[in-house]
């Protein structure tokens, strides 16, 4: 927290990073509150504004990104003491930005309200930009460049704060927003799992929160297990206060169990479909090998996450127990034998090996399905796929048919982002793997 509220101090931009759930969004929230806003501004200085901004509620147009941010400068305006006819005039762009019909009129808008505020009001003006990922990958170009321009007119009077799973250079490389990334080269923030001592400290504000009380050794169960990511942390401890181990020592079955449980799961799920494939392949190795292929530069940036930990003269291993579990299941799901798609001609059924999934898919879904069964082992053409889901084999785009594809394999891969089964050919359409190949 202190590292954000020197920076604010400063006027200076800075960028929190960090895994899922590990605690980004809490942190930057407790930015607006009261007690910690009069300790980011000097005596004397001019007033403060902090607006945070959940870009989760961000379509993908500019016009929508700007009217939310104006919409939430709008809404917590009144910190700032403003006069009838200042509150009137950030309405007043407020309303233009919501019934502009070009981004242009958007832009103009847009620098007016942060104009009026930061210069003729003499604001200080910080945008907390969480969960930033999205927008910052999707919004043109123009968009970054004006933040950055408005950042250069305004100076120390406004700043950003951003929050995402990844460093902006990582998100997006393009020359056209380097500008922007450059505000937070020199103020960046890595957020990691809890320490042993503020991990007990957190289960404690989970207790008080839920007027709750554990025994001590479920206490350290979740510590431990958790690797101190504060999700995990809140689902595991939500779970053994709602069962009735919580008042013993806990069992092997209990915690064999864990990961079976949805909320314990999809918490894993979401940090595993975070990474890249290269994170993936290095954790996957080093739940069955024990060691891990990357160099050190990957492997440092794995440990600046928090994602792999080690001691002295110890080895590598995932942060959380219960993680790595997740992701040895996941390693196994992967050597498991092959299991055959099938298409029944007579019946309509799909099977994915011993499971039936034809109440599963659209009507769509099972016309692909039963193209590529026919032709299992051989080419489907982008073509063949259009005329026989479709009924003709032009207009009918690649990326219409991969969207179909997508959410086949959502339903019969093991895992539908490293396709098994249904295997793309670059250019040219799909191919079902025959049982033999």
């Amino acid at each position: 927290m202190q590292y954000i509220v020197r920076a604010i101090q400063r006027g200076e931009c800075c960028s929190v990073v960090g895994i899922s759930n590990v605690g980004k969004s809490f942190l930057l929230r407790s930015l607006t509150l009261e007690a910690i806003r009069q300790g980011c501004t000097d005596p004397g200085n001019a007033s403060l504004l902090i607006v945070f901004v959940d870009c989760l509620e961000a379509c993908d147009s500019e016009q929508a990104f700007y009217e939310l941010v104006v919409r939430r400068m709008l809404e917590d305006a009144e910190v700032c003491r403003l006069s009838a006819s200042e509150a009137s005039n950030l309405r007043t762009n407020y309303q233009g930005i919501l019934h502009s019909t070009t981004d242009v009129a958007v832009r103009a808008f847009f620098y007016e309200t942060v104009r009026d505020l930061t210069r003729e009001r003499q604001v200080r003006l910080v945008l907390i930009l969480d969960e930033f990922d999205d927008v910052f990958r999707r919004q043109p170009a123009r968009v970054f460049r004006q933040l950055r321009a408005l950042r250069d007119e305004m100076e120390d009077r406004l700043c950003y704060i951003t929050a995402t799973s990844r460093q902006l250079d990582k998100l997006r490389s393009d020359a056209d927003t380097y500008e922007f990334r450059e505000l937070f080269h020199l103020r960046e923030l890595v957020l990691t799992p809890l320490s042993d001592e503020d991990a007990g400290r957190f289960v404690a504000y989970l207790a008080s929160n839920r007027a709750t009380i554990l025994p001590l050794e479920l206490n350290n169960l979740i510590i431990r297990e958790s690797g101190g990511h504060p999700g995990l942390m809140v689902r595991i401890h939500d779970i053994l206060c709602s069962t009735e181990a919580s008042a013993e020592a806990p069992s092997q079955n209990l915690m064999a169990g864990l990961l079976d449980i949805s909320p314990v799961s999809e918490e894993c799920g979401r940090l595993w479909d975070e990474l890249d494939k290269a994170e993936q392949d290095a954790l996957l190795d080093l739940v069955a090998q024990g060691h891990t292929s990357l160099d050190a530069e990957q492997v440092l940036i794995l440990k600046t996450k928090g994602l792999i930990t080690t001691g002295k003269n110890q080895p590598l291993t995932i942060y959380s127990p219960i993680f790595a579990l997740f992701v040895k299941r996941v390693w196994d799901g992967r050597q498991a034998k092959p299991k055959r798609i099938h298409y029944d001609v007579k019946t309509g059924q799909v099977w994915a090996g011993d499971y039936e999934v034809t109440l599963e898919l659209s009507e769509p879904q099972r016309k692909l399905v039963a193209t590529l069964c026919e032709k299992s082992g051989a080419i489907c053409t982008y073509d063949q796929i259009a005329a026989r889901v479709w009924g003709t084999g032009e207009g009918v785009s690649p990326g219409a048919i991969y969207e179909l594809v997508k959410r086949v394999r959502q339903k019969v891969e093991p895992d539908w982002k490293n396709p098994r089964y249904i295997v793309t050919v670059p250019g040219v359409g799909y191919r079902l793997e025959s049982p033999n190949q």
